[in-house]
């Protein structure tokens, strides 16, 4: 169990710990990619949401841009950006 107990969690215990991977053992291929779909989800939720409150006065393109920074890093969230622009200025021309 001395592997398992490295990845505790700060604000978990060892004993809830080996619960938890007790049951997640426990569940068949698909039951724990449900499970991790689902913590996927929450998480991506919680994520948009803290980068909402973070930047709550920027427009839809500026904002996937930094959610892409958050995720990915700032060379292909200004990469993404870049290219928005480019587009925004093709339509503009466009127009």
């Amino acid at each position: 169990m001395s592997s398992d107990c490295a990845a505790v969690p700060a604000d978990t215990s060892v004993d809830v710990w080996r619960i938890y991977v007790e049951k997640v053992r426990a569940l068949s291929p698909e039951q724990r990619l449900i499970e991790a779909e689902k913590f996927t989800r929450l998480e991506r939720k919680a994520e948009i949401e803290y980068l909402k409150q973070r930047f709550p006065d920027l427009g839809p393109g500026e904002f996937a841009v930094e959610v892409v920074r958050y995720r990915h890093g700032d060379a292909l969230a200004d990469a993404v950006a870049e290219t928005l622009l480019k587009r925004h200025q093709a339509v503009a021309i466009s127009d």
